[in-house]
């Protein structure tokens, strides 16, 4: 199975393909493997760095010769700080280029220690994408009272007790899912929905950025009501050749499920900007009701698309030798794009 045509026909991810997934309780990850492996420095490195400026700005440098790309909704606690600054979206950093961000979320830092990194739960993305370049440190607080009543937790404008509960559940989603050679992204479902994808530029930068992706971007599904799935049924195998036999048809039948999970999800129509680009860097932002979330594409000459439609919409087989359409659209470098409420209503209640 391969993933060209998931994104819509807006982009491509010829190359890549699904690895067979990995389940822990009501999670399903799904491992995307493959891939052109270009290489872009992730700007964890700039972030780690930035200086806080007032009113809970940052003020970010790439020092390297080269653009950077830093990944949307990371954080990391300051020395002789008691809150944590959040990117609401993205950047593309040019080589050398310093730059002042003042739309930034402001956060207790709860029990974290300096120095600490912290991703937003995908819940909360979609709010931090819509207000991208508004001021005010504060302005999710109405999104993190809904998100903690939907924990089950004090209606708070922090994500100050989830983060003491990185020890419970939160962190028992990273401990039994794991990258496999070769992995360059991931789709995670909940029960029998996709919630959210996560592609990067190569598998070092993907394994680099997995522990915060996992443990605080989907590991806070933990703590929701699980919804129903389907019972794995025991192996009654008497024999290794029968064993392996029975395994390998509980593979086929979960791809095959899998499958039809994708598509039956309901086609969204989607607003698509680009926000900046850097040399043929382009880093666009998608916002619908199915999805929303960061891309960032290689810049490419020839008819592009005028829209973006049927993202977590297409997971379907294609053949070995299967060669990319004419005019495809540019690759996939980088994207974190999680569903919205037209595909994941229990997120947003």
């Amino acid at each position: 199975m391969r993933l060209d045509g998931l994104l819509g026909p807006g982009y491509t991810l010829h190359g890549r393909e699904f690895g067979d997934g990995q389940r822990f309780g009501p999670f399903t990850m799904v491992p995307i493997v493959g891939g052109a492996g270009v290489e872009i420095e992730s700007g964890m490195k700039a972030l780690a760095a930035a200086r806080p400026l007032r009113f809970g700005g940052l003020e970010l440098t790439n020092e390297l010769s080269a653009p950077v790309l830093v990944p949307p909704h990371l954080g990391r606690l300051p020395e002789r700080s008691r809150s944590i600054r959040v990117l609401c979206a993205g950047l593309l950093l040019g080589p050398g280029e310093t730059r002042a961000v003042d739309d930034c979320l402001t956060l207790s830092a709860g029990a974290m220690a300096a120095g600490d990194w912290a991703m937003l739960p995908i819940p909360l993305r979609r709010s931090a994408v819509q207000l991208r370049g508004l001021q005010g440190r504060y302005k999710l607080g109405p999104d993190l009272e809904r998100f903690n009543r939907l924990l089950g937790l004090p209606a708070a404008q922090s994500l100050r007790e989830l983060w003491l509960d990185r020890s419970g559940k939160v962190s028992q989603v990273s401990r039994c899912l794991e990258p496999v050679a070769g992995q360059t992204g991931a789709l995670f479902l909940w029960g029998d929905r996709p919630v959210g994808l996560e592609i990067a530029p190569d598998e070092a930068w993907f394994r680099f950025h997995w522990p915060l992706i996992v443990r605080d971007g989907y590991g806070p599904l933990a703590m929701l009501e699980p919804p129903a799935i389907r019972p794995v049924p025991p192996l009654r195998a008497e024999s290794a050749a029968a064993l392996r036999t029975e395994l390998f048809g509980e593979r086929r039948a979960e791809r095959e499920r899998l499958s039809a999970l994708m598509e039956s999800i309901p086609v969204g129509a989607f607003d698509q900007k680009a926000e900046e680009k850097q040399g043929e860097l382009v880093l666009h932002t998608l916002f619908g009701g199915c999805a929303a979330g960061q891309v960032a594409t290689l810049a490419q000459a020839g008819p592009k698309p005028p829209g973006i439609r049927g993202l977590f919409r297409r997971w379907r087989r294609s053949s070995p030798g299967e060669r990319a359409p004419e005019h495809s659209p540019e690759p996939i470098l980088f994207a974190s794009v999680i569903a919205g409420p037209d595909a994941a209503p229990e997120l947003y209640r």
